[in-house]
């Protein structure tokens, strides 16, 4: 089903009564299994027509995922896992969950994807990250606690409004205490940021034009955000890890993937 972009864009959210109508494809118990687990976001939320959850399972399915040649990341096959649970923080509160995980050879993927949340999410980074974040005694690895300090004190001084900092630095410092833990030395990391973008003109010149504005600000906000982080990267250099964060389409993240000809269809009603 190929869904009007003004109803998807919708503040009413639409709900679909039968779950398996918003998938491409029937689950399979392992994939239940991950949305199901006490951190994860539940199946009935995944009822909504624009409920990533069920975005990033309709485009990555039950798995494996097959990767093309890309500037991106890696190709080849790919173990899958949704929902990942990563600590954050030495108090079993202070957890992050990216949507999905790739994983092969020397290569590991953890993906941020957001339909349109960006339209309504708006960033208070003292609420977001609690005073923990800034106790290094707090941090699972003391000893990285003062290059991830450094990175929320440049964020507090930056004028970020709307792209989420907090979930993004939520989910780096999780990935570093997953990299070290698994002693991932070597190993290439990448966290990806996927967001829906505008690919035609709305016929509405109004939503049209928020459309713009949000990818805009989305990108422009994102580099900040880049740069606000470089001494939380450099906790992964001294682990001998290759981490990186980008932020790209969820149109770059489909047209990454080896998909048959009616999934890519099918797939057109985010594009």
């Amino acid at each position: 089903m190929v869904c009007q972009k003004n109803i998807l864009l919708a503040k009413n959210k639409y709900y679909f009564e039968n779950l398996n109508d918003n998938f491409y494809e029937p689950m399979s118990d392992e994939t239940k299994s991950f949305f199901e687990s006490a951190k994860g976001t539940g199946l009935d939320k995944m009822r909504a027509l624009r409920s990533s959850a069920a975005m990033i399972y309709n485009i990555f399915g039950n798995g494996p995922v097959s990767i093309k040649e890309n500037e991106i990341i890696g190709a080849g096959e790919y173990k899958l896992e949704y929902e990942k649970y990563l600590e954050t923080l030495r108090d079993a509160e202070d957890y992050t969950v990216p949507g999905a995980f790739l994983e092969k050879d020397e290569e590991l993927c953890f993906f941020d994807v957001k339909l349109f949340e960006p339209f309504y999410h708006k960033t208070n980074i003292l609420k977001g990250l609690s005073a923990d974040y800034s106790d290094m005694d707090s941090y699972i690895y003391t000893d990285s606690a003062y290059s991830f300090n450094e990175s929320i004190d440049k964020l507090n001084l930056s004028d970020i409004k709307k792209y989420d900092v907090c979930q993004m630095f939520k989910h780096t410092l999780g990935i570093y205490n997953y990299a070290r833990k698994n002693e991932l030395k070597g190993k290439k990391i990448t966290l990806l940021n996927c967001i829906w973008t505008m690919n035609e003109d709305l016929k509405d010149e109004k939503l049209n034009l928020q459309c713009k504005q949000i990818e805009e600000g989305e990108k422009s906000e994102f580099k900040k955000f880049e740069e606000c982080m470089f001494n939380a990267k450099n906790a992964f250099s001294k682990l001998k890890v290759d981490f990186s964060v980008k932020l790209i389409s969820i149109k770059e993240l489909i047209d990454m993937l080896n998909l048959s000809d009616e999934r890519r269809n099918w797939l057109s009603r985010y594009l």
